[in-house]
């Protein structure tokens, strides 16, 4: 190879872009596990695993709060479901989640080195690199989780179609801002800023060809949004939903202030995990609102530089209204619009920030010594806020037995699985803001890979002829009255275990007076013991199934009928 195009491969290497993709995935994809697998983390991991290992096709994702539309769009159940035809492993859509975030911090990077040089982009890749909200939503499955990267290229294709009028980004662009929209609906506050970029575009470019671009444009929008029309389609539009979503919202000029604060700098971050001294003194929250006036400085300035300096100065517009209009759109909102409905904003705040602090770094000789003491400040202090809170969960935030870290269930999961192949979960205590719901989705999406069966009780236990391991929360009664203490597993931050299991060995028969004081009785006294299966059931054929019942206070020579359901 010619040593001038080794030389320009050396030269066009992007050193800063390195750095900040380091940072980037060493802090969203160390602890994939770490973080509680939620109710909505669930649903849409159950749907997923069905389409991707048992073809179970779905229009909709999981239920909405707006009014009567009746579910998400399947976007983000589609997209979860790659990793799963290669693995039942939970951890791997969360990992996937994890590098959409990674993506997102990249392109954040180019778009700000595009238009404003490397210094403003290494420092804003650094700052959203290391922003702990920003990383907890990388960090588990949730629809609006996976929008990042989508919001970002939304930017970035906006101001390459429009500002600079090339073609593909133009068609590009409407597509991203459908996909962040059915991340989630919230990225609705992005369509005015769309709007502005088509009016730059309008009056700097060709137009004919614009108008065929965006129309083109609009026609992939079309196709994007066709599954989603088919599930509203089916499930028609109702009046269910959260009824007050629509009810008078007071917002104070404090909690607005707060809110944004939380996004652009990670202040009240510690309202969400108060850890021990791990956690970083209250004093941290003063520093990062010098972050919160820096933003707003500089969208005051990028917007007055904007207006001197006309069309060179739009991308610092677009950045400084970017930050601003999902916040107006949260002032004045009917809804109840909540912090992850303004993740879009973050994509012009850190931008911001970084262009702010490059700017100050080149305004004399030596400034760079202050400002690259301040960014280590920052990045310092985020960082710490997001050790903080890993330690916290692995510590002090188990306080419920499905609010554990996810690593906790496949743990043991793993510990089940070595001493039997067979394993029986039973959901038969109301724990956690779902009660057996919620335990049920987290066992079978836990359990997948290692084929556990989840019985709601109260129902038969099913005894596997080649032994089994029987599991079920520390709080249940079936197990202790059965097979007595058995063995306990987890351990909450209280120090109270979480979860009791025993091993039946094969071949196992239980004695006839095996009866458990919950077991079903029936009015006249009669009192199930259990059922036996003498073959296994065929499609078509009568089963043969042996009931053992056992009569108290009643005459046995009567006849008695009874109704068995055998769950599958």
């Amino acid at each position: 190879m010619d040593i001038q195009v080794i030389r320009r491969r050396v030269g066009s290497w992007d050193g800063g872009l390195f750095i900040v993709l380091f940072a980037a995935a060493l802090t969203r994809l160390a602890w994939v596990g770490l973080y509680q697998l939620k109710w909505d983390e669930v649903r849409i991991l159950t749907d997923s695993l069905r389409l991707a290992r048992y073809g179970e096709w779905t229009w909709l994702s999981n239920a909405t709060s707006w009014g009567g539309l009746p579910g998400h769009s399947p976007f983000s159940v589609y997209v979860l479901s790659i990793p799963y035809v290669l693995t039942a492993d939970p951890r791997v859509p969360r990992l996937l989640v994890a590098v959409m975030g990674v993506a997102a911090v990249g392109i954040l990077y180019v778009m700000t080195k595009r238009y404003f040089g490397r210094g403003a982009a290494l420092i804003a890749g650094l700052l959203f690199a290391t922003a702990p909200t920003a990383i907890e939503w990388s960090s588990y499955v949730w629809n609006p989780n996976l929008a990042q990267p989508f919001i970002a290229l939304w930017a970035l294709t906006g101001l390459i179609g429009y500002y600079e009028g090339r073609r593909w980004a133009q068609i590009a662009h409407w597509p991203m801002l459908s996909l962040a929209v059915q991340a989630h609906p919230g990225n609705g506050l992005l369509l005015p800023l769309s709007g502005l970029l088509l009016v730059v575009g309008w009056f700097r470019g060709d137009r004919r060809k614009l108008v065929l671009h965006t129309a083109l444009s609009g026609l992939v929008v079309l196709l994007t949004l066709i599954p989603w029309i088919i599930g509203v389609a089916k499930a028609g539009l109702s009046d269910s939903g959260d009824d007050l979503a629509f009810e008078e919202v007071q917002r104070t000029f404090s909690y607005i202030r707060t809110t944004f604060s939380t996004l652009v700098s990670s202040t009240e971050f510690w309202t969400y995990f108060r850890g021990d001294g791990w956690w970083p003194s209250l004093k941290t929250d003063k520093i990062l609102w010098v972050k919160t006036w820096l933003t707003l400085a500089g969208v005051v300035w990028l917007l007055w530089e904007g207006w001197r300096s006309k069309w060179k100065g739009f991308p610092g517009v677009f950045l400084a209204l970017l930050t601003l209009i999902p916040l107006i759109g949260f002032w004045v909102s009917p809804i109840d619009v909540v912090d992850f409905y303004l993740m879009a904003l973050m994509f012009g705040a850190f931008p911001v920030q970084g262009i702010v602090l490059a700017k100050l770094a080149a305004s004399r000789r030596g400034a760079w010594i202050p400002v690259g003491a301040a960014v280590v400040v920052f990045v310092g202090l985020q960082s710490w806020l997001v050790l903080g809170a890993w330690h916290w969960m692995k510590t002090e935030g188990t306080q419920e037995a499905f609010r554990a870290p996810l690593v906790v269930h496949l743990d043991l999961m793993d510990e089940w699985s070595a001493r039997a192949e067979h394993i029986v979960v039973l959901t038969e205590t109301l724990e956690g803001k779902y009660g057996a719901t919620e335990q049920t989705g987290l066992w079978q999406v836990v359990g997948e890979a290692e084929g556990i069966q989840v019985v709601n009780m109260p129902q038969g236990i099913p005894i596997d002829p080649d032994g089994e391991v029987l599991a079920s929360t520390y709080g249940g009664t079936m197990i202790p009255q059965l097979f007595g203490e058995g063995e306990r597993a987890g351990e909450l931050s209280n120090g109270q275990p979480m979860f009791r299991w025993v091993y039946i060995p094969p071949q196992f028969t239980p004695p006839l007076n095996f009866i458990p004081e919950s077991s079903a009785r029936f009015d006249n006294g009669a009192k199930i013991l259990g059922l036996e299966t003498l073959d296994k059931p065929q499609a078509g054929k009568p089963w043969k199934i042996i009931l053992y019942w056992q009569p108290e206070k009643t005459d046995i020579a009567k006849q008695y009928q009874f109704s068995v359901r055998v769950v599958d």
